[in-house]
């Protein structure tokens, strides 16, 4: 099933050169917003920023001579939220506006290579392979490949809020460490805290050890005082816990509370917030491992009972006892993929 794409970015470009992307994608069977959006969806994120731009010490004058007239026409493209905050990051870090990153990919690479297959060569050396294979991504043998490849893509960006203490029961560990080989062996991502303490280092350890991807989101004063774990796939620094929190939102398409301290609490109550308010609609989980949330599972029933929450409104919050219950609900939100 095609995954549903929720979120735009919106490019502003030059009317000669809208036209040429649109031929240039026409003969490959794609629409100009389609075709944008694999550069965005593949490109950036599975291969990051080609070098023949990142490396440009005349980047600016670069850009410049391609500018070809005024800005006037817009190409919006269709982008799921998750995907989109992965592309804004790179965009970030590569000092590029998308609008940019758009113009110079088109030129430098489609224009003058062709497709590019997720790792921006038609041909790629054995050192770009090496390089890719490193960052799980695949190069295809035609557009159609990739199309349907894309299509059939139903890989899950599992956000996990957990303790960054290791808690005094070895069950923790054991439970946490199985969650985390399972996010990775079945091709999930994982978005969490950026710790390398405790519960948050041990789940991140075990999802990268599965051959999964992990994205730390971590307040530049945690950052400062070196409680990264630094082997994660990529890190987002935030300004403060509120900016964290909203990108941890943005960034997940499940929502997973593993037994954690006031921090998880607060985290996961925002997100059971946004469901009831029908501003998420994504899976919202505690783990109520040895029944860690029965008293927050008992508090619920009795805001139901005292007429303050309704049954309806909470249905979309899942307590589960075990890894088989996580995976029950999360197959059925792939399903509806």
């Amino acid at each position: 099933m095609s995954e549903e794409k929720t979120a735009t970015i919106t490019i502003q470009i030059e009317p000669g050169k809208k036209q040429r992307m649109e031929e240039f994608f026409e003969e490959l069977g794609l629409s100009l917003p389609y075709g944008v959006s694999i550069f965005f969806e593949q490109c950036i994120i599975c291969a990051g920023l080609p070098q023949e731009i990142v490396d440009r010490d005349d980047q600016d004058d670069f850009i410049e001579d391609w500018q070809d007239g005024p800005k006037t026409e817009q190409i919006i493209v269709p982008i799921t939220p998750y995907k989109k905050g992965q592309v804004e990051y790179t965009l970030r870090e590569a000092g590029l506006t998308a609008d940019e990153a758009v113009e110079l990919y088109f030129e430098a690479c489609l224009h003058e290579w062709g497709i590019p297959f997720l790792v921006g060569y038609p041909k790629p050396n054995a050192v770009t392979l090496a390089a890719m294979a490193e960052k799980g991504g695949k190069v295809y043998d035609s557009v159609e490949e990739m199309i349907q490849a894309l299509n059939e893509d139903t890989s899950l960006s599992i956000t996990v809020y957990l303790g960054s203490n290791p808690g005094t029961d070895p069950a923790l560990t054991e439970a946490v460490r199985e969650l985390g080989t399972w996010i990775g062996s079945e091709g999930h991502s994982l978005v969490y805290g950026g710790s390398k303490c405790g519960l948050m280092g041990e789940l991140a350890e075990s999802v990268l050890s599965a051959g999964g991807e992990v994205t730390g989101v971590e307040p530049r004063f945690f950052v400062k005082a070196g409680l990264v774990y630094d082997d994660i796939t990529s890190l987002i620094v935030t300004k403060d816990m509120e900016e964290r929190k909203r990108i941890m939102i943005d960034q997940g398409d499940a929502f997973i509370a593993f037994p954690g301290g006031t921090g998880t609490l607060e985290e996961i109550a925002e997100v059971m917030s946004k469901v009831v308010l029908g501003h998420l609609d994504a899976p919202c989980i505690l783990y109520n491992l040895n029944g860690y949330y029965d008293g927050l599972k008992a508090q619920l029933s009795h805001m139901i009972e005292m007429g303050l929450a309704s049954e309806e409104k909470l249905q979309g919050i899942h307590f589960v006892d075990d890894l088989d219950g996580i995976k029950a609900i999360l197959k059925e939100e792939q399903r509806s993929k």
